[in-house]
Formats: C-alpha cells, structure tokens, sequence
C-alpha cells in the first residue's frame, strides 16, 4: 500500500490458501495505515500478469469486488514490468544496458519481455520495453537473449531449471506488492487507470492450449 508517501506490504507464502488470506491480509494494511476503509483508497492495484491462471483470476477478482463496492479505479500491472522496475535501478547498469524478465509458464514454457535502462529524466520510468511479452520455450528465449546481446536475466523460471548459458546472469526475483504499488502510482500520475471492469489478467497463453493438453492426457477422450 502506497499511503501518503508511505509504502507497506505484507507477505505470505500460502499457496492454497491465497483466496482466503488475501482480504484479512488487505484490511490489516488498510487498519495499519489509518484508514477506516478500502473507500479511502484512491486506485485498487493488481498484479494482471502473465502467470499462473488461478492467482491472476483471485487477485483480478479481489480487486474488482472491492473497486465494484467502494467505487474505485483500478491499475493492472505487467508481472514483467513489476520485476523491470526492481531490476532496472540496480547498481551496474547504465542507459541502454537490456536485461530480460523471465517467468516459468509451466507446460515446458516461459513468460519473457527484454527491457532496457532508460536514461535517468529523459523517462518516467528507469526502464523501457523492447518488443512485446512472449510466451515461448526456454530455448527460443534464450536464442532471442543471445541474439539481442542480453547479459542479465530475472524472473522465477530459473529457481526451476539450471539451464542459464554461463554468459547470461541471473537473478532470481519475483514480482513484489511494493512494485505493484510503486508502478500503480506513475500510471494514476498518467489517468490510464480503469474501471473495475476492465481489471482482466493477461494469460498470454490462450484457453485453447490448457484444453489440447488435457484432452491429450485424458484417457477417456
């Protein structure tokens, strides 16, 4: 929660039980921050993705209840652009330096985009995309990191696999609340917050994919 220029989060590893702790978590934010409700607050932020399908469509869903209930806007922030925003300013890297932000998309995939430092007050942000998120294997995204002269990776994928090229570093990162915030901020700065409406994850991956593999795996088909 960014209240008055103060940031606070809570943590929890809960995997299972996410769409339980999610409310009790935010109204001790909410508590702890002085405010008497969820109303208070201006833009209702949410991680929109991509990543996995259950936990966007929890977080969407929170974050639509609530900016239903008191009237809110809402701001879906990029998972990938969370994790730039948290790359992006570290000691080492100067303008024009790329990096990229990897997820594990399971089904043998990943999520990925590469960014670049941006020069400081020439951009609103300390970095900038080059080219769209992707959903691909791991092996045509490490071509691509090649091929783009990439020497420095974040993300979660590689806490799962230790197939990095000893050339590329990695730093293993997820996207944090703080981020969420922080990036949420800059866009209301922008006015390109939503309606609750429009609080839907970004998947990459369409539904057509999840129905081939089941069907390939389901024995009654």
């Amino acid at each position: 929660m960014l209240c008055q220029g103060q940031l606070s989060s809570l943590s929890e590893s809960a995997a299972r039980a996410h769409a339980r702790r999610l409310l009790p978590m935010a109204n001790e934010l909410i508590t702890a921050a002085g405010l008497a409700s969820v109303s208070e607050i201006d833009v209702l932020a949410f991680d929109a993705g991509p990543g996995g399908f259950t936990g966007l469509r929890i977080a969407a869903a929170l974050v639509q209840g609530l900016a239903f209930a008191g009237g809110q806007s809402v701001a879906g922030i990029s998972s990938l652009h969370a994790l730039a925003w948290q790359r992006a300013s570290e000691e080492g890297l100067d303008p024009g330096d790329r990096f990229a932000c990897v997820i594990d998309a399971r089904m043998a995939e990943v999520y990925w985009q590469i960014f670049e430092v941006a020069d400081k007050g020439t951009n609103e942000l300390p970095f900038r995309a080059v080219g769209e998120a992707q959903l691909s294997t791991p092996e045509a995204c490490l071509a691509q990191l090649e091929a783009e002269a990439v020497r420095l990776m974040t993300g979660d994928y590689f806490a799962v696999s230790t197939s990095a090229p000893d050339e590329l570093r990695v730093v293993i990162d997820q996207p944090s609340a703080e981020s969420i915030a922080l990036l949420a901020a800059r866009r209301t700065g922008n006015t390109t917050v939503e309606m609750p409406a429009a609080a839907i994850p970004v998947y990459l991956r369409g539904a057509s994919a999840w129905k081939k593999t089941t069907h390939k795996t389901d024995p009654s088909n």
